[in-house]
């Protein structure tokens, strides 16, 4: 089970020079349950062709016994017929799909207790 525990919209690589180095901190919460989990990021881009980019690292969460994290479920973009589509959204006025990330239902995910 996938739980979104943080959203960036229209500011992910904001101000970067081409080529530069970009970091987003992710801080797992402290309620997350002790144990192995992957982590994953999704990344649906502002201009050009309609992509889903991704990608994912085992990592090994220090957290509770028995603990959750709370966020929502994943929106999956411009991934194939039947996906929701958010098109190109270079400008400030253009559709960026923020209501479909707003509407995402929200999830809590349980470690073993």
């Amino acid at each position: 089970t996938w739980v979104v525990i943080k959203t960036i919209i229209r500011d992910c690589l904001k101000n970067i020079p081409n080529g530069g180095n970009y970091s987003v901190n992710v801080k797992i919460p402290s309620s997350a349950p002790s144990g192995k989990a992957i982590f994953q990021w999704m990344w649906n881009n502002a201009v050009g062709n309609r992509e889903l980019y991704s990608n994912c690292v085992d990592v090994e969460i220090k957290g509770k016994k028995g603990g959750s994290i709370k966020g929502v479920v994943p929106l999956i973009a411009n991934y194939g017929p039947g996906s929701f589509k958010i098109g190109e959204f270079p400008g400030a006025n253009d559709k960026d799909g923020h209501e479909a990330f707003a509407k995402r239902k929200a999830i809590t995910v349980r470690g073993p207790k």
